[in-house]
């Protein structure tokens, strides 16, 4: 082919979308406005989950009640809501919390006699995508707690004249009761 012949070619075709609006709003506008939806769309209905804590009352609390409120996510990853223990199931129900953590009330005195108590994990289940992050995130929570009782466990062990039983690490039983959705499930 003869180069004059492609470049005058590609001349008109180029004049040609130049002075077709609807092919340069195809090419320029019609890319931004897709991208802003779907920025929009992705970005717009993210909602941060909410954790309901119920914290221990007894003896060694205080301690257990700072490493809670130290090892919690940020209040822009995490909103945190602290309720008695008869509240959970209402809390959940209503759709207030995503999940709850149920401390023993005697929790921190378990802890310092070395014993094995156990943390509930409830989840509230209607939405399983929020459901399973909640999983993770109150698991991985609960697990940093345990680590970081364990350590301060060890710290007080190490003391000059402190005598200690043998330590084991706190367990965390994760239980997930069956309550009903607030949607109806469809089937096909």
């Amino acid at each position: 082919m003869n180069m004059s012949r492609v470049l005058a070619l590609a001349g008109r075709i180029l004049r040609q979308v130049v002075r077709d609006k609807r092919t340069l709003a195809l090419i320029f506008v019609v890319p931004i406005v897709v991208m802003t939806l779907l920025y929009l769309v992705l970005t717009g209905t993210s909602s941060v989950p909410t954790l309901a804590i119920v914290r221990p009352t007894g003896p060694g609390s205080e301690s257990i009640d700072s490493l809670i409120t130290r090892l919690l996510p940020g209040k822009d990853k995490l909103n945190v809501i602290y309720v008695n223990a008869d509240q959970v199931d209402s809390t959940l129900q209503n759709g207030n919390a995503d999940a709850a953590v149920i401390f023993p009330p005697d929790f921190g005195q378990q802890m310092l006699n070395n014993q094995h108590p156990t943390v509930q994990i409830k989840l509230e289940g209607s939405d399983p995508n929020v459901a399973s992050a909640m999983s993770d995130l109150t698991q991985s929570f609960t697990r940093q707690l345990g680590i970081a009782i364990a350590g301060a466990r060890d710290e007080r062990a190490k003391r000059p004249g402190h005598f200690s039983r043998t330590r084991r690490p706190a367990s965390f039983h994760h239980w997930q009761p069956a309550i009903p959705a607030r949607r109806p499930a469809v089937y096909l």
